[in-house]
């Protein structure tokens, strides 16, 4: 009786057991990595937000954009208000617009908060409008936001008072040209002729958008022309303020134009 041996061949299961241990294995640091990554992104999340810098406009209203950027989800899944997805860049450039702010700076803290700081533009003045709102003017010609209870009444702040329809954060009130010359002439009112001739505010002209009138405390109105004459006007105004003033100090004057070339009109 002659016997058979059979090689037998290891079936296809026990040949694939050593493949799908080693892909099993592979998957959980992948699987770790996933969930630390989870766990940062729902975990880590901004707790504090803090504002430097700001000195005219509150720092409770520049937080509170912040957070409102921060509201919902990316996805309808990501929170915005996580540390790692909080996209500061954003933040930086909507409160660079929504307050005109000079620079901003959003930097993540590891204790959870959120560090914020501007610089704020130079102030030229205040603009009051004709509903009774009261706002800051850059010295850039932008609209910095509400006044400060601080500056209200303050006498060495150039006032505007106009009828213009109502205007917010950011906008551009005048050029900044227009701003430096309107300056620089308040400036030499406020410190000529012994406070004879103190301005008080500017008015623009309806049917010009260059056209100003400056108004002092003694009921003179000084006429200025915003176009490229200013730094001639300029002149002219401290040229009348020293042949006027020098020996009547007390004079009162109706109206000073300083818009036609090189003369000056006085009543």
């Amino acid at each position: 009786m002659s016997v058979h041996r059979f090689r037998s061949t290891p079936r296809a299961w026990h040949q694939r057991n050593p493949a799908r241990g080693r892909a099993w294995k592979g998957s959980i640091p992948a699987a770790l990595i996933l969930i630390g990554l989870y766990a940062l992104v729902w975990g880590w999340r901004i707790q504090e937000v803090t504002v430097e810098g700001s000195t005219v406009i509150p720092n409770a209203a520049v937080r509170d954009v912040v957070l409102s950027e921060l509201q919902g989800t990316w996805f309808g899944v990501l929170p915005r208000s996580s540390m790692l997805l909080a996209r500061t860049g954003r933040l930086e450039q909507v409160l660079q617009y929504q307050f005109a702010f000079a620079s901003v700076s959003a930097r993540r803290r590891l204790n959870g908060a959120l560090a914020v700081r501007v610089v704020e533009q130079p102030i030229a003045g205040i603009a009051e409008f004709s509903d009774g709102g009261l706002l800051l003017v850059s010295a850039k010609g932008n609209i910095l936001g509400p006044v400060p209870e601080s500056l209200n009444g303050a006498a060495n702040v150039m006032h505007w008072r106009l009828t213009r329809g109502p205007m917010k954060t950011g906008d551009v009130f005048l050029p900044p040209e227009h701003v430096a010359l309107l300056q620089s002439l308040w400036a030499v009112l406020a410190q000529a002729a012994g406070g004879a001739l103190q301005p008080q505010f500017i008015g623009q002209r309806e049917d010009s958008e260059t056209t100003f009138d400056i108004h002092t405390a003694q009921g003179t109105v000084i006429s200025v022309s915003a176009d490229d004459r200013g730094s001639d006007q300029l002149t002219k105004l401290r040229s009348v303020v020293r042949d006027l003033y020098r020996d009547s100090p007390s004079r009162t004057l109706r109206s000073i134009d300083l818009r036609y070339g090189d003369r000056v009109y006085v009543q």
